[in-house]
């Protein structure tokens, strides 16, 4: 009975499989005009990143190798608000428009910041220009010995921070009479500094003020004559002063550069940090002659020309003038677009109508005095350049560097004709000639004055001839040679003056000359152990 039964159920089963089987197929409908809205649109469209590679603007890792047109592509979004969160398109904003990232460093930004606070006058970068149209806020109020934040100011910009309680309204009436008072006030201080900063760009804006009671004797003769009994160039052995003679006191401010009347040394002239060049008499009554008024920064160097009657200023305001010794009058003025450091007459067969000026802006400009114009400009050196020296007949010239290079040029050709350089060498500001022409003297800032040949066409540097034992590092110290070229002398840091045998190379004596650094030194053409020194104490001593 068993086996009947499961024959049965064998049959049914074999049944079953025979019978068809029934696929059945889910269709969707076809929608044959589908809304599509417009980021699906920009999404699609050609110029646009491709829909399966869009990013979104706040992706920070990418997945895949993307091309340059999918990262440069342009950014697509919709004018709905709902639409911009779904691609979540957000940019910076403020209450009064849009920022963007503009990439500036602190030391710039907080320059730029502190200038518009102090004067309502910033740099914009979309111009290139300085702005001053925005009004000027201070961020903070001083009440008493505290400093508050100052909300005034802030209303024309997001009405929403006024408030609307009295006592905010109390407040704001304060602080406005406040700030009204502080921008009048910053108001006379800008036009104030304008006042000061206001450039003396014409003669008749230039003065000068005679001190004493004739200008000319009872012969007829000028101050700027030189005495009768003192001849030009007379040959003399020199000695070196003891004691001093007198203290020429005038300037406010110390004194930066001195310079003994060309050939005859009856006059002196100085220039100080006051802004003011005073001509003094040292032959007979040690008193200021004349008083040069023109320069509105201090002035950092003068020279004389080749007779005296004319002189070159340069200050710290950017301006060269020449003046007329005797009389006082601006002639000229030159102005340049950087700070001069150094100024040099060139004394050619028509005279001194031609001057070399090297400047902060690593430049030397030489100008003529008869058209008043730039003639030429040399443009080598990689620092500003502190002096120039003329050698071989003032043919040529040396110029040094805060690069601490020296190189020499050819007069009116802008190509360098040698050029010295060492890892071993200093800065150089100051030079001076030797007396024979033979040699240039160099103050260098390792605490030595170093010799350099001269000899036709050659310029070497002479080992051996160094001149040691004071300190001079930071600071410019003029040396200077006796006429007869036996010493060589400098101030120092300290105040001193040093007196050094030049075939020997060994201090001879050592003064002390003044409290602060004596910054030049000028050693009589005609007497012979006449010293004059001038030191940032705004002194002048006449040594014998």
């Amino acid at each position: 009975m068993e086996y009947l039964a499961e024959y049965g159920k064998s049959e049914e089963v074999e049944q079953a499989s025979q019978e068809p089987q029934v696929v059945t197929t889910q269709v969707f409908p076809v929608e044959l005009a589908p809304q599509v809205d417009e980021v699906t649109r920009a999404v699609i469209d050609k110029k646009a990143p491709k829909a399966e590679k869009f990013l979104a603007p706040s992706t920070s890792v990418l997945q895949h190798n993307a091309t340059f047109q999918e990262l440069w592509a342009p950014v697509y979004w919709t004018k709905t608000t709902e639409e911009e969160r779904t691609l979540n398109l957000r940019r910076p904003s403020i209450p009064t428009g849009h920022t963007e990232k503009y990439e500036v460093s602190d030391f710039a930004f907080t320059e730029q910041l502190n200038s518009f606070e102090r004067t309502g006058v910033a740099w914009d970068p979309s111009l290139g220009v300085y702005r001053s149209e925005a009004p000027i806020h201070n961020a903070y109020r001083k009440i008493g010995k505290r400093w508050e934040l100052d909300h005034t100011g802030w209303d024309a910009i997001d009405p929403t921070t006024k408030g609307n309680n009295e006592e905010t309204e109390n407040k704001h009436k304060k602080t406005k009479k406040g700030d009204s008072k502080q921008n009048q006030k910053l108001d006379n201080t800008i036009v104030q500094e304008a006042k000061e900063e206001e450039t003396l760009d014409t003669a008749s804006q230039t003065k000068s003020i005679f001190h004493l009671k004739q200008m000319y004797d009872y012969r007829g003769r000028s101050f700027i004559e030189p005495p009768s009994n003192w001849k030009k160039d007379r040959e003399h052995d020199c000695f070196i002063p003891k004691k001093a003679v007198t203290t020429l006191t005038g300037h406010t401010k110390g004194v930066t550069a001195i310079r003994f009347f060309p050939g005859f040394g009856h006059l002196l002239l100085s220039s100080s940090m006051d802004g003011k060049v005073k001509l003094w008499d040292v032959y007979s009554s040690y008193q200021v002659v004349r008083t040069y008024l023109g320069h509105s920064k201090a002035v950092r160097d003068i020279v004389f020309d080749h007779d005296g009657k004319r002189f070159l200023s340069a200050g710290y305001d950017r301006f060269l003038r020449l003046w007329d010794t005797e009389t006082g009058s601006c002639l000229q003025t030159f102005s340049i677009a950087s700070n001069p450091y150094c100024v040099k007459f060139h004394m050619g067969n028509d005279g001194s109508n031609e001057f070399l000026v090297g400047c902060s802006d690593k430049r030397i400009l030489q100008y003529d005095c008869r058209s008043g114009e730039m003639v030429q400009s040399y443009e080598q050196h990689l620092g500003a350049v502190n002096t120039i020296t003329f050698i071989d007949e003032n043919k040529r010239f040396v110029s040094s560097s805060d690069d601490k290079t020296l190189r020499v040029w050819e007069y009116g050709i802008p190509v360098v004709v040698k050029y010295i350089s060492d890892p071993s060498m200093h800065s150089m500001p100051a030079s001076v000639v030797h007396p024979s022409g033979r040699w240039v003297c160099y103050q260098s800032l390792d605490n030595q004055i170093v010799t350099f040949s001269v000899r036709g066409e050659s310029f070497k540097f002479h080992h051996r001839k160094r001149f040691a034992g004071h300190i001079v590092a930071g600071y410019a110290c003029q040396p200077d040679i006796s006429p007869d070229g036996r010493f060589v002398i400098s101030g120092d840091s300290s105040g001193k003056l040093f007196f050094w045998d030049w075939k020997r190379h060994r201090i001879l004596r050592t003064l002390k000359v003044h409290d602060a650094v004596t910054i030049g030194c000028a050693w009589h053409p005609v007497e012979p152990s006449k010293v004059a020194t001038c030191s940032w104490d705004g002194l002048i001593k006449y040594w014998d």
